[in-house]
C-alpha cells in the first residue's frame, strides 16, 4: 500500500512539473489563435489600402515575436519585403505583362497574412488545440479532423526532406535546372513516393487519434491548462481594432 502511494506521488509530481513547463511555454490561447485567424481572413477580403496592409502584417510578426519565433517573424517580413519589391517591378513592364503579373503578385500579398495566421495557429500543440475547442463546446468532428490535418502537415514536410535525401543519393537534384530540363521526371520522382507515403500516413495518424481515444464519447481531460488570459484580451482588441479602423474607413468615416 505504501509503495503504492509512493508511485503514485511520484506521478503526481511528474504531472504538477509538465504542467509547470506547459504554463511557461504557453504564450497565447489557441482560442485567441483561432480568433485572430478568422478576424485576418475578414479583414484581408475587405478593401484594404497598402498603409493598412503593411500595419496588418507588422501586427502579425509581432504577435509572432510574443509567441517566441523571432526567427520566423523575421523570415516572413523578409518574404513580403521580396514580394512588394517584385510587385513594383513587375508594374514597370510592358501592359500586358503588368497586368498578367500584377494580379499574381496582389493576390499573394492579400493571402501572406493568412498563412502568417495559419502558422501562428501550427505553434499550439495538438493537446492545446483540443483542449482549448472542446471549452468553446465545438462539435467532435470538427476537433479531430482540424487535429489529424495539424499532425499531418509536419509529416509532409518530414517525408519530402527523405524524398529529396534519396533523390540525391541516386544523383538526382531537386533544383531548377532539373526542373525545366525534366519537369515530368522530377514531378514523378516526388509524387509517387510521395502520395504512396501519405496514404500510410494518414492511416496511422488516424489510427493513433483513435488509440488515444480521441473519438471518446466521456469527456477529455489534458495536461494542458488553456486560459484566457490579459495577453489574449491585447491581441485581440488590437485585430478589432483594426479591423474598425478598416469598416469605418470602408463607411467613409475616416
Amino acid at each position: 500500500m505504501r509503495q503504492e502511494k509512493i508511485r503514485f506521488d511520484i506521478e503526481e509530481q511528474k504531472i504538477i512539473k509538465l504542467r509547470t513547463v506547459m504554463k511557461k511555454t504557453i504564450q497565447l490561447d489557441p482560442r485567441t489563435k483561432i480568433a485572430i485567424l478568422i478576424l485576418v481572413n475578414i479583414i484581408v477580403l475587405s478593401p484594404l489600402d497598402f498603409g493598412l496592409e503593411v500595419l496588418l502584417t507588422g501586427l502579425i510578426s509581432l504577435t509572432m515575436l510574443y509567441a517566441g519565433k523571432p526567427a520566423d517573424a523575421a523570415k516572413c517580413v523578409i518574404q513580403y519585403t521580396a514580394i512588394l519589391l517584385l510587385y513594383m517591378l513587375v508594374l514597370k513592364l510592358p501592359g500586358m505583362l503588368a497586368a498578367t503579373f500584377s494580379v499574381l503578385f496582389v493576390v499573394a500579398r492579400k493571402m501572406f497574412p493568412v498563412l502568417m495566421c495559419a502558422k501562428i495557429l501550427l505553434y499550439s500543440r495538438a493537446g492545446e488545440l483540443i483542449e482549448g475547442m472542446q471549452k468553446i463546446h465545438i462539435t467532435k468532428k470538427i476537433v479531430i479532423a482540424l487535429t489529424i490535418v495539424l499532425r499531418f502537415f509536419p509529416t509532409i514536410k518530414e517525408e519530402f526532406s527523405c524524398i529529396r535525401e534519396a533523390m540525391k543519393i541516386r544523383g538526382i537534384a531537386l533544383n531548377v535546372k532539373n526542373v525545366l530540363l525534366h519537369p515530368a521526371a522530377t514531378t514523378q520522382y516526388i509524387l509517387v513516393p510521395m502520395i504512396q507515403r501519405l496514404s500510410v500516413v494518414s492511416e496511422e495518424l488516424s489510427a493513433a487519434a483513435i488509440a488515444r481515444g480521441i473519438d471518446s464519447e466521456t469527456k477529455r481531460t489534458s495536461y494542458y491548462q488553456v486560459r484566457f488570459g490579459a495577453q489574449d484580451a491585447l491581441f485581440l482588441c488590437l485585430y478589432l481594432l483594426l479591423a474598425v479602423i478598416i469598416w469605418l474607413k470602408r463607411l467613409g468615416v475616416i
